[in-house]
């Protein structure tokens, strides 16, 4: 083992085939490891670091700093300065604490670690990348590369929100402790979010949202028909594709694009809005829009006679006690929620009709059973007279 140190001049300082310790201090130097599982240092000055053969330590300061891992699964901080760092073959970590700091991978499985700087992209060839150390305002944008990329802001961020982009490849995104945006790009990605007001981009209904309980307001926005995960909050499509989007048990707002969507609420106290096109608002359950908790509201219904919006209510069996799936059938306006035909003395099962509350709101009301209060009640946004024509029966 050896431990060779230079001067402030420049020097050239070249170790064994053990372990060795190299310190280059001042000056432009050059320090040549070789094999064994090596520590090099350069200090002040442009350094040329050579790592060799071994899993090595290599480390710069403030000069702009060349440092080269070569075989083994190294470690390589070129401090200070706007550094190039080379790897070579091996698992290689980099330490980049400079935005001008030039990575060139040669082979294996690598990762950056950012530390302090609010911007980077990740350098072909590297699969992962650390974020750490974001101030308190600072807004973070780090982006992937063409390969499966693992992209972690946890790492020591107590302030500060992050900007993570995939980009190619099935990427895992992970952000921090507040608001963030998280953008897998193509590929089958899975974002994580960890609190704040996170929002997430999917482009595909395979793309996986993964967020916190009490995780703050989310919102997921696709361009791909997709489900919401539990704990996510709000859904908005974007682009100009006719495509899904469908709810879970929390309170949504599910917003539709400018196209013709189908827009399915769950559980909760929801808010549907189809924007432009001829939407389809599909309740499946009893319980997507119950009368006694959880009624939905339908923000921007326009039936444009009977070739607009739809609401869709044939995945519900209008007579649960008959044979069969019935159908319901349109009575037309109430006087009250509880203005049914009568059977036999009895509220008549499987019908839909609306009604103008006292606050004024139009409602639509549907019956399953024979007592006298609705199963199913529905706010709608807009007034006027409803018709058998809005409705998919």
């Amino acid at each position: 083992m050896a431990r060779l140190r230079g001067s402030n001049s420049r020097d050239t300082l070249r170790g064994t085939n053990s372990i060795d310790v190299l310190l280059g201090l001042g000056g432009d130097d050059l320090l040549v490891a070789l094999a064994g599982n090596d520590r090099a240092f350069g200090g002040g000055g442009n350094d040329v670091i050579r790592g060799g053969g071994g899993n090595d330590l290599l480390r710069g300061d403030s000069g702009r700093d060349s440092l080269f891992g070569e075989a083994g699964n190294d470690r390589l901080n070129g401090g200070t300065g706007a550094d190039i760092m080379r790897g070579g073959s091996g698992n290689d970590i980099y330490y980049v604490d400079n935005r001008n700091d030039r990575i060139i991978e040669g082979g294996g499985v690598d990762r950056v670690i950012v530390d302090g700087d609010t911007r980077f992209n990740l350098a072909g060839g590297i699969e992962n990348l650390t974020v750490k150390g974001l101030d308190r305002f600072d807004l973070g944008i780090f982006t992937g590369n063409s390969l499966a990329n693992t992209i972690d802001a946890t790492q020591g961020n107590d302030a500060g929100a992050v900007r993570l982009y995939g980009n190619g490849g099935n990427d895992k995104l992970i952000g921090g402790r507040f608001g963030d945006r998280l953008d897998g790009g193509t590929g089958v990605d899975t974002l994580v979010g960890r609190g704040g007001d996170d929002n997430y981009y999917v482009d595909r209904g395979t793309d996986k949202v993964i967020e916190q309980a009490f995780g703050g307001d989310d919102t997921v926005f696709a361009t791909a028909s997709y489900t919401l995960p539990a704990h996510v909050e709000n859904l908005t499509l974007i682009g100009g594709l006719a495509i899904n989007g469908t709810g879970n048990n929390e309170d949504n707002t599910i917003t539709g694009n400018g196209a013709a969507n189908r827009l399915k609420s769950g559980i909760g106290d929801d808010i549907l809005r189809g924007n432009a096109g001829a939407d389809r608002f599909v309740f499946s359950e009893l319980s997507d829009s119950n009368f006694g908790s959880g009624v939905d509201y339908i923000v921007d219904f326009a039936s444009n006679g009977g070739f607009g919006d739809k609401i869709d209510l044939t995945e519900i069996d209008a007579d649960p006690s008959g044979f069969g799936d019935q159908a319901f059938r349109f009575i037309g306006q109430m006087n009250t929620q509880n203005d049914w035909p009568e059977v036999m003395g009895l509220p008549e099962v499987g019908v839909v009709g609306w009604r103008i509350t006292l606050n004024g709101d139009l409602t639509i009301l549907a019956n399953t059973d024979t007592d006298s209060d609705p199963e199913l009640a529905i706010k709608i946004g807009n007034g006027g007279a409803v018709d058998a024509d809005w409705f998919l029966l």
